[in-house]
């Protein structure tokens, strides 16, 4: 789109066209942050659910001043003769036989999915759970794919909410993998997948171009559209990179299980597993992408006490299984505060044996300072977690 945006420029400013563009991107925060940096002057609607039927972008269409789609084939430097220089006719009215056009859905014409989708495109995430609640009745009565992917979304933005359950992130990627299983060839289906998914099974980086728009943004002396929902490892992972060195060989941090379990939940662990979406070279299995969420309890004020020490989480996989590391150390920046209640992310790759079917555990568990409201006790515990994965099955 930054190469369409120059090429119009003109036209734009001397009012010959008009541009609106469409995003089907999950997070619109992110496309705000990629807009401000490109200094689109454009609106751009937000079409998470892609109520549009794309099937690929960027999918540029030509419409006149009669309302009328003149072209979708388009190239920006033939943009001009192809559309801009053609002179087009009035419509006629249309034959009696032809059917009636609906231009509209009336409040009586609409199921109960169209006003789900329209109260959390429109109202705001407070609706979301009806949303959910509509689309999974809608899946449980048709095989559409188009209901699994959009329910795959509807699950997705409540976990990004503060709605938020915690097998929702897992039941965004099952349903996604359902509404692929079905049209294979939806570009965009496959993509939000791929987005959580595997390194190797990723076409290029998702999201590598943040870090650089924020830091252009700001030597504008602008302030960066917030990117509210944080960033995974696998958003930024460079397919194009050498294959990762896979090792198991650091010691656990807890071995004889001398630390005390959080029984009492004061943090909880989210897990959720992406799996690859195409083939793979001949002799290499299909790896899978493990994510991780620690929560603490919000309404118990538990807070990360950071200046005891880090977060370390220790991770194991099947044997014949390989895992690039077992342990992970998640740190908080060098500004972070002595206490904070952030969620922390952790993703990591696991690999079944090739040719390998059916069902994996990968278990492992997390060591953790933290405290209890303002004043309350602050402790280090442990906490355990696995994660069921389907292998060989897409």
């Amino acid at each position: 789109m930054p190469v369409w945006h120059e090429k119009t420029r003109a036209l734009r400013e001397s009012g010959e066209l008009i541009v609106i563009g469409i995003t089907q991107e999950q997070h619109p925060d992110r496309c705000r942050l990629f807009a401000q940096w490109q200094e689109f002057d454009w609106p751009i609607l937000w079409d998470p659910f892609n109520l549009s039927g794309a099937k690929v972008v960027p999918l540029i269409m030509a419409v006149d001043e009669y309302g009328i789609i003149r072209a979708t084939r388009l190239h920006p430097d033939r943009f001009e003769e192809q559309f801009m220089a053609r002179v087009f006719d009035a419509p006629g009215p249309a034959p009696e036989a032809a059917p009636r056009v609906r231009r509209g859905l009336s409040a009586a014409d609409a199921s109960p999915v169209d006003h789900a989708l329209a109260r959390i495109l429109f109202e705001g995430m407070e609706h979301i759970d009806e949303t959910v609640h509509a689309l999974e009745a809608s899946a449980a009565e048709t095989a559409s794919a188009e209901t699994q992917f959009r329910l795959g979304v509807a699950y997705r933005l409540r976990y990004d909410s503060a709605l938020t359950r915690p097998d929702d992130f897992q039941a965004a990627l099952d349903a996604w993998g359902r509404a692929l299983a079905e049209d294979p060839n939806q570009y965009i289906w496959r993509r939000r997948i791929q987005q959580y998914g595997p390194r190797l099974d990723k076409p290029y980086p998702f999201y590598d171009w943040i870090a650089k728009a924020t830091a252009e943004i700001s030597e504008r002396g602008e302030s960066p559209q917030p990117v509210l929902v944080t960033l995974t490892e696998s958003e930024v992972a460079d397919p194009r990179r050498k294959p990762l060195p896979w090792h198991e060989h650091e010691e656990p941090p807890d071995p004889k299980h001398r630390i005390t379990r959080d029984r009492g939940g004061l943090v909880t662990i989210e897990s959720a597993a992406a799996p690859h979406t195409g083939s793979t070279p001949l002799g290499q299995a299909a790896p899978i992408r493990v994510h991780l969420a620690l929560r603490p309890d919000a309404d118990r004020d538990v807070h990360w006490s950071n200046d005891a020490g880090p977060l370390v989480v220790w991770a194991t996989v099947p044997k014949g299984w390989e895992i690039v590391h077992n342990l992970y150390t998640l740190t908080p920046g060098e500004d972070a505060a002595e206490t904070s209640s952030e969620v922390r992310r952790l993703d990591f790759e696991v690999v079944p044996p090739l040719g390998y079917t059916g069902s994996g555990r990968v278990r492992g568990y997390a060591l953790y300072y933290v405290c209890e409201g303002e004043s309350g006790e602050c402790v280090y515990r442990r906490s355990d977690f696995s994660v069921d994965i389907e292998a060989g099955t897409r």
